[in-house]
């Protein structure tokens, strides 16, 4: 992987970093969106930094944790945390980071899904300088791992952080002789020290945390906050009144309005009602939301006037304002006329109001009467802003059991929500007052995440075929290098004219207008001879070879009787069969495999590969052959290449916007039975569960398909998929394929089960020709393996113009 993506990677990772730390936190997002959006992202970013190896480390991670960069700190100790060499690095710079940079290292430490790290973090825990402990002891509590007893008494310590570090515990390492001390820091008078033992006591079940909560809402003092929104989750009527009349104090009223949400009250909405029309309003629109269950869009919005851009005098303007928007500048401001009709009904005549279904003696959750199924349903799928507060009631209700955090990774919480329900049982509906006061039980760690795989609609067979290794060499880098970019959105496109400048309007070329492809620079692969291409992609060729035997751990001489089964581009200039023969000639000497027990090239097209891997299955099924070597290389980056394709008015450029981006790349993949695999102590990738292939009639080169041969590729291997399968799709940009796919969908209707899941990596790749299907195959087990793994199955299908339609179905292992 080239260093300048790998310093986009990490730009990215930084910038995707706050985005979801912010996203965490907002009143308009869902823990769903948040994981299919900025986590998603930032989790592909880091991944590719990880598959960077030393070139990201040396380079540009190590220097990230001296940095000021918040964004960058947090990516560094992520990705370095992870390798045992690395986490010495970062625990060091915890010691000497500035504290912003240190808390985003923290945060890595705290959320890295690294099953082993929480050992690590505790045995470097008393070696630690004084801060870096702290942070240590942080991550582990965040992480639900045993930070040792002694940190046990740290409750008592002098200073701050060490003893909210030590109330915080308590809900890892479970009740203690120290208990009693938690009703003691009630009474401190350090606010950050006083809420964390509010909180804990009240989990507890202490009267004494009740008591100074309702004292603390009535005094309106600096623990107003903290208090009032335990005051608002105890389930209690007579909450209302207090947060009622403190919304009317200007220091106090948002924390007011957003605790008078919790409440769940009949009276809190109707007196949200009448703030809507204020300053607050969009904040009271929210909170009416969360009890009644009104969905803030459409006629229930007001049309906000246009505000008048008043210039700031200079000596009032604040220099270090945050001019950032928060997250409420998002809530829609209510149209409270509208709201009110919803909620009481209207005039004379007029249907009755919503309030009717409402009893006033009940407590309320988005609409729904109060019970702790719906608290947990709701800290599930509701707004990420008010789940913090949601998850701190569950504890309450369920004295700890049930512990959800908020602001861990998607795949974490999904993990603890599924634990939570099965301690929905012992939870109580109930006012706090009347919760079971004794805290006896051990705090149960966290929930592991684990991999949420639908069973398999096939019994493992030894006779099944198994992809055992991938090898991919694209301008992205290997296979992994490659997924990662791929996955995060990073392609390497850029104009060549020293390869090719395309035709303009006249016919002639336009000197403003070279092809723009994605290619290897020529250092990486040696000089690029227009006059020997096969010598190009032997190189390529041998980049993938080499990264397929390394992921199937194929020893040079060893692998058994070997197949070999490669398709070579078709249809170019100078380009023969016997050229191919040479590759596979220049693969053998090159990489000493042994001598092939079969071979089979062939000039092809987008779909050679996949008709491939059916004879090559075929001939491990009957013996013929151990283990088989499957792909393609391909490039058009050759002037004699381009300049048949621009003349046929396929390469995108100026004049012709619908066509593809040319590009080059390798894509092997390595398969065998697997009992064979088993044997030899490798993990297969995914297991080849079944192809399918159609004849398109009617298709005659680019004219696009009826769509129904493709449909019908889709609609047999949907048919044999255990869940929902995820579609890889040989789309380049096109029209004509474009078309034929949407034709395709159209047929298949609900025979594609929604929701439909679709990459088409030609957008960060270009259009790699014959090895377009060993690419897409290459790349559909690591989607499998990192982005889907709920999904189970994919689809690879691909198209060659000569109408040939196939497909592949591969089924996690």
């Amino acid at each position: 992987m080239r260093l300048e993506i790998v310093e986009e990677h990490l730009d990215e990772a930084a910038f995707l970093y706050r985005q979801w730390e912010s996203a965490l936190r907002s009143p308009t997002e869902s823990l769903e969106g948040v994981a299919r959006g900025p986590e998603e992202v930032l989790l592909a970013h880091l991944d590719a930094l990880a598959a960077a190896g030393g070139l990201a480390a040396d380079h540009l991670l190590v220097p990230a944790l001296a940095g000021d960069d918040e964004g960058k700190a947090f990516a560094a100790a992520f990705v370095l945390a992870a390798r045992a060499e690395g986490l010495p690095l970062v625990l060091e710079a915890l010691a000497e980071a500035a504290p912003p940079v240190r808390a985003a290292m923290e945060r890595a430490l705290q959320v890295l899904p690294a099953p082993d790290l929480g050992a690590q973090l505790r045995a470097q825990l008393e070696k630690a300088a004084p801060v870096a402990r702290l942070a240590i002891a942080g991550a582990l509590i965040a992480r639900r791992e045993d930070p040792g007893t002694a940190v046990r008494a740290w409750i008592d310590s002098a200073e701050t952080a060490g003893a909210v570090l030590g109330l915080r515990a308590m809900l890892v390492l479970g009740k203690g002789s120290e208990a009693h001390r938690v009703a003691g820091l009630i009474r401190s008078r350090e606010p950050q020290i006083w809420a964390a033992a509010m909180e804990i006591g009240v989990i507890m079940g202490l009267r004494e945390a009740w008591s100074a909560c309702e004292r603390a809402v009535a005094e309106r003092g600096a623990e107003f906050a903290v208090a009032a929104r335990l005051r608002a989750l105890s389930g209690d009527a007579e909450a209302v009144k207090p947060l009622l009349e403190a919304s009317a104090d200007a220091r106090l009223a948002r924390r007011a309005v957003l605790a008078l949400g919790l409440t769940g009250r009949v009276a809190a909405a109707d007196a949200l009602l009448e703030l809507m029309g204020g300053s607050l309003g969009g904040l009271a629109g929210e909170a009416f939301c969360a009890i009644t269950g009104l969905r803030m869009e459409g006629a229930y919005v007001a049309e906000e006037a246009p505000e008048r851009e008043e210039p700031i005098p200079f000596e009032e303007e604040d220099l270090e304002a945050d001019l950032v928007p928060g997250p409420e500048a998002r809530l829609p401001l209510p149209d409270g006329e509208a709201v009110a009709r919803w909620w009481r009904g209207g005039g004379k005549g007029s249907e009755r109001g919503e309030r009717r279904r409402f009893d006033s003696g009940r407590r309320y959750l988005r609409g729904r009467p109060f019970t702790c199924g719906a608290l947990l349903e709701e800290i599930a799928s509701g707004p990420m802003r008010r789940r913090e507060a949601l998850a701190l009631e569950l504890a309450i209700r369920t004295r700890g059991q049930a512990q959800i955090d908020v602001f861990a990774l998607s795949a974490r919480q999904r993990a603890e929500l599924e634990s939570a329900r099965g301690a929905i049982g012992r939870a109580w509906a109930v006012r706090f007052h009347d919760l079971p006061a004794p805290w006896e039980v051990r705090i149960r760690p966290a929930a592991a995440a684990t991999r949420a795989v639908p069973r398999a609609a096939h019994a493992a067979d030894t006779r099944d075929v198994v992809v055992s290794g991938i090898g991919l060499a694209t301008p992205l880098g290997d296979a992994a290098q490659s997924f990662a970019a791929v996955r995060a959105g990073i392609g390497r496109f850029f104009a060549r004219p020293d390869l090719y400048t395309c035709l303009g309007q006249d016919g002639r070329p336009d000197r403003d207008d070279p092809v723009v492809a994605s290619g290897f620079p020529d250092e990486e692969a040696g000089p690029r001879d227009g006059n020997r291409p096969a010598e190009w992609l032997a190189c390529i060729a041998g980049q993938a070879l080499r990264d397929a035997k390394e992921s199937a751990r194929l020893d040079a001489g060893k692998q058994g009787r070997l197949g070999l089964f490669l398709s070579m581009p078709s249809g170019r200039p100078g380009f023969s069969e016997e050229q191919s023969a040479a590759i596979s000639r220049h693969l053998c000497d090159r990489d000493e495999r042994g001598p092939v027990e079969r071979e089979r090239i062939v000039l092809g097209g987008h779909a050679s590969v996949l008709a491939l891997c059916e004879e090559a299955c075929a001939a491990l099924r009957k013996g013929e052959i151990e283990v088989a070597i499957v792909g393609g290389a391909d490039s058009y980056l050759f002037r004699e290449w381009l300049a048949p394709l621009d003349r046929e008015r396929r390469l995108k450029c100026g004049r012709v916007p619908d066509g593809f981006r040319p590009g080059e790349a390798a894509g092997l993949i390595v398969l065998e039975l697997r009992a064979r695999a088993a044997k030899r102590g490798v993990q297969p990738w995914a297991t080849v569960r079944a192809t399918a292939a159609r004849q398109a009639s009617g298709a005659t080169g680019r004219q696009p398909a009826p769509g129904a041969a493709l449909a019908g590729v889709v609609e047999e291997l949907t048919a044999a998929a255990p869940a929902p399968p995820i579609v890889v799709a040989d789309l380049n940009g096109e029209r004509w394929r474009m078309k034929e796919w949407g034709y395709a969908l159209a047929r298949l209707g609900s025979r594609l089960p929604a929701p439909l899941a679709l990459e088409h990596p030609a957008l960060q790749l270009g259009d790699v020709g014959a090895a377009s299907a060993g690419v897409l195959v290459a790349l559909a087990v690591q989607f499998l393996a990192k982005k889907y793994p709920d999904r189970g199955s994919a689809i690879v299908w691909a198209a060659s113009e000569d109408g040939d339609r196939r497909g592949l179905l591969l089924e996690q292992v």
